[in-house]
């Protein structure tokens, strides 16, 4: 849309200087607005294959309502990827089928043949491209087959290749489908891994279809010119993979003090405890167990893993024991290498390097007994020596929690937490310097200082390097939240400013017993998040692990957002916006100046000739109304202050469950005690620290609110409480309450109003408190029960497109309510939508059967068969 309005007011425009100046400003200007060009994001849907189970994988339908038609001849492209795996690999691209029965199948038949073959009916066609086809794996490769309908033959064409079969069959009415299909005859499950992007229709050179399949969630993906609607079913949409971390596993519990590595040739996250170790294996999401022949009583707490590549070799060390540790994969023992004189220091939360070529060990810093510390020490793997190293150049202050990579000779540091004396009472801080090692020369080199969007960081222990752009990747915490979270950031090696990449990982700092680290899997394109938890009650570890697709993609609000960007970025994208709008309006001034007396300019050919920049703005209200001082609970939390500022993000997780503490309890009671909160808070901690921690965090909340007008923090007796005025102050859960308790649903405006507050997503979606599922059970049964009390009231067939909606929102808040999905299939039905009516039901059986463990007792044709006695009776 911004494109079409830019290309329309510039050809609108009298020829000339000024006129070109205009185009090239507003170019620009649009080129930073626009994501995809202001930072390239890749998308496309990705088909779950034989790595998933027959019921789980991917379907995508072009028109499931119908057949499309075509005369003579017809054209589809579409970009393909496949993606390597270690199972059996074979299964359709798409299907091309009419209405006579015919089909035109585009087969990948796997690496060991031919990759891509044309099935014409039951025969082979001529056409098969090897998958050799240059990029084929690497990146999108762009296929296009040519139908010429009239004289039977097909054309598939490549970037470098051109092949043409005849006696092709095909009727001009056909079904478009990729990926597994439940169309009979010819339903399949056989799917490869692949992935899909632009898929687009011709006819005689005019574009009437094009899918980018550029979605990030739901089952339905968007044709940008017929405004048609494809129905995908288990969809594994990219865009979003780039920017939400996944977790292949929930957790694994180790005994012991677990420790973690990464096996960067094998790609294999190593999970050590005492009693066994794990392997998480990235490429086929796969965990191998190995029990230990003996239990390994030297893994304490402190010690650390890492894996030498170039002799294949586990290792365990511990700076306090001074022990070495390697394990035997035949015998399944750990072997002592070598134990040196046992120290007073245990330097945990230090930086490592292993360098495989030389066995050689370096430990960078690190912190005990009270003191933070700068040692670089080494250990000789072949002498089995330590030694301590003594630097020259800039100076390295003594430090913990820092993040570390290694780019040829040079180990690269950040930051951390420590003080200039390594005194931890002689003010420590948190340090911002990116400090370059030369292991040649044992030189330091200060590079800069770096500028964050976030305050008072500190980082899991490892750096990810790209030097094909000298970018780096850290995840960041704060050490001073119990409740925190880690925010993956990039940086430059040439550029202090670092910007957030991604949603957040929950995290739980403890000093003692939390881990995380950072790598990246080359193969699978994955950065992978490891984080770990011991207990010490339990003498257990909690490991977990996330995977973020590589390069990790900004959210559409971050791309333009100048809290994120590069200072240089964001004053081009004030500059280019000024000057635009700055044009925009002088032409304005002066066509209206030379318009004649009783002429209009809204009686120009048309409304697209004078372009309106789209900047974003916060929408928000049961109208689509921009709002100031509204805190938003539905689709997420968002809190925009009275000067229509965002400022959730100053809300950290901690500071955020306290406000919804209080601010939900305000609402159904009188507030909440002291001692409860402090319960469901500072559980943890003695009555003082907790105490302490508690009037710090009310002070931050009380500061914040500040900024929110009508919204003030109020204790009486021991109760805390939010008092706002929702006449100056609005929120969606406050007003879709007032809705439902007082009993004002009473016609279709009312019952819009509040969908149109509830439709953006359940109650506080990425909250998982547990005291909170209280509230969001009591909300959901409200409204469930609401609208389903007004559904009953109405006749499907007077208004289907109502009912659906209707059944939409109680689905929100219940996946598997029957009621609602009986009235959905009922309104597609009666719309003509009977192809997504079935679908829809059939997925509603296979959860019901996956969570039940018993067959649904309806049939298809039951509920619509209901739907028809219901209407006998109500006639």
């Amino acid at each position: 849309m911004q494109d079409n309005r830019a290309k329309n007011f510039f050809l609108n425009q009298r020829s000339g200087f000024s006129g070109i100046i205009l185009s090239m400003l507003l170019l620009v200007g649009f080129s930073f607005l626009n994501p995809s060009t202001s930072f390239a994001q890749d998308y496309g849907l990705g088909f779950f294959g034989a790595e998933s189970s027959k019921d789980n994988r991917t379907k995508l339908d072009l028109n499931p309502e119908d057949y499309f038609s075509f005369h003579d001849e017809f054209e589809l492209s579409f970009s393909l990827r496949l993606r390597p795996l270690l199972v059996s690999d074979f299964g359709y691209v798409a299907r091309i089928i009419d209405k006579k029965g015919n089909n035109i199948d585009i087969i990948y038949n796997g690496p060991d043949s031919h990759s891509l073959q044309i099935i014409n009916g039951d025969e082979l066609t001529s056409i098969s491209v090897p998958d050799n086809l240059p990029g084929l794996y690497d990146k999108w490769t762009e296929i296009r087959l040519k139908f010429d309908l009239k004289n039977r033959t097909l054309q598939l064409n490549t970037p470098d290749t051109s092949l043409v079969d005849s006696d092709i069959d095909l009727d001009g009415k056909v079904k478009i489908l990729f990926g597994a299909n439940d169309f009979a005859p010819f339903k399949t499950t056989d799917v490869p891994a692949m992935n899909i992007k632009d898929i687009k229709i011709y006819r005689k050179g005019k574009r009437l279809h094009h899918f980018p399949l550029d979605e990030s969630a739901d089952n339905f993906a968007d044709d940008l010119i017929s405004k048609k609607k494809a129905y995908v079913q288990n969809p594994s949409w990219i865009k979003l993979k780039y920017h939400n971390w996944e977790q292949p596993f929930h957790f694994t519990i180790l005994h012991g003090f677990a420790a973690i590595t990464y096996d960067s040739r094998d790609e294999e996250v190593y999970m050590v405890g005492d009693e066994q170790l794990k392997l998480f294996q990235i490429n086929i999401d796969t965990i191998t167990t190995i029990v230990y022949s003996k239990r390994f009583t030297d893994l304490q707490p402190g010690s650390q893993v890492l894996f030498d590549t170039v002799n294949n070799m586990l290792i365990c060390y511990n700076l306090m024991f001074k022990t070495v540790h390697s394990f035997n994969f035949s015998s399944f023992v750990w072997e002592k290498i070598s134990q040196g004189p046992i120290s007073n220091t245990a330097l945990r939360y230090h930086n490592k390097y292993f360098s495989g070529p030389d066995s050689l060990l370096y430990i960078f810093g690190g912190y005990g007994q009270h003191k933070y510390f700068k040692l670089i020490q080494r250990y000789d793997f072949k002498s089995q020596k330590w030694d301590t190293l003594q630097p020259v150049g800039d100076i390295f202050h003594p430090r913990m929690h820092a993040a570390s990579g290694i780019y040829g000779d040079t180990i690269y540091i950040l930051g951390g937490y420590g003080s200039m004396s390594g005194d931890q009472i002689l003010n420590p801080q948190h340090y911002t310097d990116l400090m370059a090692f030369s292991l040649t020369e044992k030189k330091f080199i200060k590079k800069y200082e770096y500028k964050a969007p976030l305050e008072d960081i500190d980082f899991a222990h490892s750096m990810v390097l790209d030097m094909d752009d000298q970018s780096y990747y850290v995840l960041a915490s704060t050490i001073f939240e119990y409740d925190s979270y880690l925010q993956l950031l990039k940086g430059n090696l040439r550029d202090p400013e670092l910007i957030m990449l991604g949603n957040k990982i929950p995290y739980v700092f403890d000093n003692e017993y939390s881990f995380a680290d950072l790598y990246l899997s080359k193969t699978s394109q994955k950065l992978i998040a490891a984080t770990s938890l011991a207990y010490t009650e339990r003498n257990e570890t909690e490991i977990k692990v996330y995977t973020i697709s590589f390069p990790p993609h900004f959210t559409e609000t971050e791309d333009i957002d100048t809290k994120t960007l590069p200072k240089k970025v964001a004053l081009t994208i004030l500059i280019v916006l000024f000057s635009t709008v700055l044009i925009v309006l002088l032409i304005w001034y002066f066509r209206r100046k030379n318009t004649p007396h009783g002429i209009h300019e809204s009686d120009s050919k048309t409304d697209e000739s004078v372009p309106i920049p789209l900047i974003p703005e916060i929408i928000s209200g049961e109208n689509g109304v921009k709002r100031n001082n509204t805190i938003l609970f539905f689709g997420g939390f968002q809190i925009i202050n009275k000067d229509g500022d965002d400022i959730t993000n100053k809300f950290t997780p901690l500071l955020k469950e306290l406000f919804l503490l209080i601010f939900l309890n305000s609402i159904k009671d009188k507030g909440i005690s002291v001692l409860r909160i402090t319960e469901l808070l500072w559980f943890s901690m003695d009555d003082q620290s907790a105490n302490n921690n508690r009037a710090v965090n009310i002070a931050k909340l009380k500061n914040l609110l500040v900024e929110i007008e009508g919204c003030n923090l109020s204790r009486k007796t021991s109760y805390w409480k939010i008092v706002f005025n929702d006449t100056s102050l609005y929120n969606d859960y406050w007003s879709s309450l007032k809705m439902l308790n007082q009993n004002n649903l009473q016609s279709k405006e009312q019952i819009h109003q509040l969908l149109n507050i509830i439709q953006k997503g359940p109650l506080l979606g990425n909250a998982d408190y547990e005291w909170l599922d209280e509230f969001k059970a009591d909300f959901s049964n409200l409204i469930i029960d609401s609208l389903t009390q007004y559904s009953s009231q109405i006749k499907i067939e007077s208004d289907p497109e109502f009912i659906n909606r209707l059944a939409d929102a109680i689905l929100i808040f219940d996946m598997l309510h029957e009621e609602a999905i009986s009235l959905k299939c009922r309104a597609l039905n009666t719309l003509g939508k009977h192809s997504m009516a079935m679908n829809l039901f059939t997925k509603f059986c296979k959860d019901y059967m996956t969570l039940y463990d018993e067959q649904y007792h309806k049939s298809f044709s039951d509920i619509i068969k209901s739907e028809k006695d219901s209407q006998q009776k109500n006639d």
